[in-house]
């Protein structure tokens, strides 16, 4: 998100950056993937497509998982089936064999109402349920959400302690980063207030 110099309107935070991380700089290691919008059309136009590459290219560990956040009720067979569609129309290589297989695998599903404390519950207990069954070197929740949405994901997050613990996790958040000045300032000092710049 960029602003001209001479613009009265611009909110001078590190948080406005773009959030698109070059893949190069992605490490093999572990790891647990919340997506929030995890069914909608940024994550599978753009994100799905990302991590199967990453995946195949082995910058993305085997052992990692991914939990997609949505609001529509799937289990995860159903959701696994809405991965598979969405790569075989927007990535760009072939979706088949063992990667395909493999990479689905990894890949749950979970009804979120992002304004409930009963969603932070159940995405405690699945990371805690996802820990314990091996590595996980990294944390990282991805807002591929509307603006209006990010406010109650953040407090959701701090309020269940899911922004605290050893592996510090991180948060992506997706550009717009609120609809104007006044709301992007607001999520600036709320991100300041629960997050370390380290997390964002």
């Amino acid at each position: 998100m960029k602003h001209d110099k001479g613009q009265s309107d611009s909110v001078e935070s590190r948080f406005l950056r773009s959030c698109e991380a070059p893949v190069e700089e992605w490490k093999a290691e572990p790891v647990a993937l919340g997506i929030f919008g995890g069914a909608g059309d940024l994550c599978k136009r753009m994100l799905l497509p990302t991590l199967l590459t990453l995946y195949r290219e082995k910058k993305l560990s085997a052992d990692s998982c991914i939990v997609g956040a949505g609001r529509r009720e799937m289990s995860d067979e159903e959701y696994r089936g809405l991965v598979r569609r969405s790569l075989e129309q927007f990535s760009s290589g072939p979706v088949e064999g063992k990667d395909i297989e493999g990479f689905c695998e990894r890949v749950s599903y979970l009804r979120a109402d992002v304004r409930s404390e009963e969603t932070y519950k159940e995405l405690r207990r699945r990371i805690s349920q996802i820990s314990s069954q091996g590595r996980i070197e990294e944390l990282i929740y991805y807002l591929a959400v509307p603006p209006s949405l990010i406010e109650p994901i953040i407090e959701g997050l701090f309020g269940r302690g899911l922004c605290a613990g050893s592996l510090e996790p991180k948060v992506v958040i997706e550009k717009p980063f609120g609809s104007d000045k006044a709301s992007a300032s607001r999520l600036n000092e709320l991100i300041l207030k629960h997050l370390k710049e380290s997390q964002v």
